[in-house]
């Protein structure tokens, strides 16, 4: 079985742990049928894809777990500044003279005297300054006794309820 299939099949038995052998090897056959190539297909598949296979609260869980899959933003965000964040700052440190904003050359500066720093929120904070954008604007600093009703207020943001960022 290809790996491909192997996720997959983990995919299912995750959802549905008692399915038997023959329903999972059925349902994989069914969904390499109708042209599943990766895992994140997944999300496109219908309750009538599967009725041929399961039954239709099996169906409706499998659909359910698929398609409400979290978005671990961030593994993305720490994916993405490992394989782009060196780049940006790099950009900004070999940056010639006068060219940067006060902003930017804060952030590089106390980046810079801590050696063992996350670089993600500086990769986010240099691109912010030198976009000139509003902090508040991207994270809203609340206070730990903040109620969920607060928070609502503010939409958009993410939620930092810590000064670890400035």
């Amino acid at each position: 079985m290809s790996a491909l299939m192997e996720d997959i099949r983990e995919a299912v038995l995750v959802v549905l742990p008692s399915l038997p052998e023959d329903k999972v090897q059925s349902l994989l056959n069914n969904l390499a049928s109708i042209g599943v190539k990766s895992k994140s297909d997944l999300q496109f598949i219908k309750e009538e894809d599967l009725l041929a296979n399961i039954t239709p609260i099996q169906c409706r869980r499998l659909l359910n777990a698929w398609q409400t899959q979290d978005i671990k933003i961030l593994e993305k965000m720490e994916q993405a500044v490992e394989e782009k964040g060196k780049l940006i700052l790099r950009f900004f440190q070999q940056k010639t003279a006068g060219t940067s904003t006060d902003e930017v050359e804060r952030i590089l500066v106390k980046y810079n005297k801590e050696e063992k720093c996350d670089p993600c929120p500086c990769v986010i904070l240099l691109l912010m300054a030198h976009f000139k954008e509003k902090y508040e604007g991207l994270i809203l600093q609340a206070d730990v006794f903040s109620t969920a009703a607060d928070v609502e207020r503010e939409q958009s943001r993410f939620l930092s309820l810590q000064d670890s960022l400035s």
